[in-house]
C-alpha cells in the first residue's frame, strides 16, 4: 500500500487541480497533503474519500479511489507461520 499516496497524486494531477486547490476544497492542509502524496503519512479512508468527493465526477478517477478505499479498509492477511511438530 507504500503507492496510495503518489496514486492520489496522479488522480488529482489530471483533472487540472493543484495540491493548494485540494487543500482548499478537502479541507486538509496543503502540507499534509503534500507529505501523504510523497508517502511520507499514510493514506487514510476518510482522505480517500475527501478525493473522492472532489474528484468524483470522473470515473475513472472514482473507480481508482474506491478501489484504494477498499484496499485501505481491508484487514490485513494473517501472518504466515511454520508449522513446529508437536515433541
Amino acid at each position: 500500500m507504500d503507492d496510495l499516496g503518489p496514486t492520489l497524486r496522479r488522480a488529482r494531477v489530471p483533472a487540472g487541480l493543484s495540491l493548494s486547490g485540494m487543500a482548499r476544497r478537502s479541507g486538509y492542509s496543503r502540507s499534509y497533503l503534500g507529505n501523504v502524496e510523497t508517502g511520507v503519512r499514510a493514506v487514510t479512508p476518510a482522505l480517500i474519500r475527501a478525493y473522492e468527493k472532489v474528484l468524483g465526477s470522473d470515473v475513472n478517477r472514482r473507480t481508482l479511489l474506491l478501489g484504494m478505499a477498499s484496499a485501505v479498509a481491508a484487514p490485513a492477511p494473517p501472518a504466515v507461520t511454520a508449522a513446529h511438530p508437536e515433541t
